[in-house]
């Protein structure tokens, strides 16, 4: 009972640090301890054992694995690199720049052949020989639209019969078929160079062949509602058909035919007969003048027998068909059936 009070009258602060001070004291005599010390060695042989981390390598490694020593009380640890993998990046370019070539917006896609190279003579006039010239008028550019790279400027496809060449987009032929073109090949040369003619017509240009003697034959379209053929392969092999079946025969007369051929209002009219005579007289001449009040171009190819007349001044001699050429703003040339015959 008097410990008790004796207790009771000391303050709490100094039974604290009396408490404390005893727990301090006995760490410091623990950690003066022989066991506790790093750095003791026994002289018995035995000791404080060293420590290290044991790694080993991937599975996919061949080898034994290794033991890292570490230093006494203190873990190894190993550090671990990242591995970063990188897309593999192509190697510069050093050449010069590669040129790129850009459509040409000026150039527009046209349907079928196209128009003919300028100035390249017709598949059969290749072997024939050419005895004349062509001569008249040329064309004039006032008709049509585009800038054209034919004679007359006209912007739309040519073609061209024995040399003579024209652009436009309706096209008469009004060929002789009088019995006197049976002779020398002539009407067959004639036939062979129409069908070349044609061939360089696209779909969008129109034609039609009037097969004349004392009266003239107009070639008949698959529909009568058109008028004219159009430039391609089918209508061009419905024209061949109808042509084969029709054989040079009976007398000439001109007139009529051109009458016929202007009434389609054509921009080209190529113009073949071999007879200079009968010619037109002066009042026929008039009344093709006056028909052709649309502007047609009228080019005219004579075929002669022999070598062309020529005058003291070394021209050709004129007929009707260099005036009829002159007066249409058309041109004139002359070729010499005997030579049809004589190539092979």
């Amino acid at each position: 009972m008097r410990g008790a009070l004796v207790w009771g009258l000391i303050p709490g602060w100094i039974v604290s640090t009396i408490f404390h001070a005893g727990l301090l004291a006995g760490g410091l005599l623990l950690s003066r301890m022989e066991s506790c010390r790093g750095d003791y060695s026994s002289e018995d042989g035995t000791g404080f054992r060293e420590v290290g981390l044991k790694t080993r390598e991937s599975s996919n490694s061949p080898g034994p694995t290794s033991e890292l020593p570490a230093p006494a009380g203190e873990a190894l640890l190993t550090p671990i690199t990242p591995v970063i993998t990188q897309p593999p990046v192509a190697p510069a370019f050093d050449g010069p720049p590669v040129p790129l070539s850009l459509p040409n917006a000026s150039h527009r896609p046209l349907l079928g052949q196209g128009p003919p190279t300028l100035g390249s003579p017709a598949l059969p006039a290749a072997t024939l020989p050419v005895t004349g010239q062509v001569t008249g008028g040329g064309v004039p550019g006032a008709r049509g639209t585009g800038a054209g790279t034919g004679d007359g400027g006209h912007g739309v496809g040519q073609t061209s019969l024995f040399g003579v060449n024209d652009a436009g987009k309706k096209f008469i032929y009004v060929i002789d078929r009088s019995f006197s073109m049976d002779e020398y090949g002539a009407y067959a040369a004639a036939r062979a160079e129409l069908l070349t003619s044609l061939s360089r017509l696209t779909e969008v240009q129109q034609f039609q062949i009037i097969l004349y003697n004392n009266a003239p034959l107009v070639l008949e379209t698959r529909d009568s509602r058109y008028p004219m053929f159009f430039g391609t392969d089918a209508q061009r092999l419905l024209v061949r058909e109808q042509i084969r079946s029709i054989p040079p025969d009976g007398g000439t007369r001109h007139l009529p035919a051109l009458e016929a051929a202007l009434k389609y209002n054509p921009d080209v009219l190529f113009f073949l007969t071999d007879g200079a005579e009968p010619a037109l007289d002066a009042s026929e001449m008039q009344a093709i003048r006056a028909k052709n009040r649309q502007g047609t171009r009228i080019h005219c190819i004579e075929f002669g027998r022999g070598p062309q007349l020529v005058g003291t001044d070394g021209k050709p001699v004129g007929n009707f068909l260099m005036k009829l050429a002159g007066e249409n703003s058309g041109k004139y040339t002359y070729r010499d059936v005997k030579r049809f015959a004589s190539t092979p």
